[in-house]
């Protein structure tokens, strides 16, 4: 709404967009998802709900700081 997208799937391609886990954007292109709701319900029933850490989908991140030790 902030971005004011009506279009229904035009808000489907900014919410594929904002999603970082490689893995999720493949099923959800590969099952031909069209629309938030019908991605939320994919994630649900494919379980990829929980939260898996893959280190390659935060390359861009900006690194940790390390703490300084003498």
């Amino acid at each position: 709404n902030e971005a004011q997208c009506y279009d229904p799937q035009m808000r489907y391609q900014y919410f594929l967009s904002g999603l970082r886990n490689r893995e999720w954007k493949a099923a959800l292109n590969t099952l031909m998802v069209n629309s938030i709701e019908g991605a939320v319900i994919v994630l649900l029933a494919k379980n990829m709900h929980q939260p898996v850490e893959d280190d390659a989908d935060f390359v861009d991140a900006a690194p940790r700081m390390q703490p300084y030790c003498k």
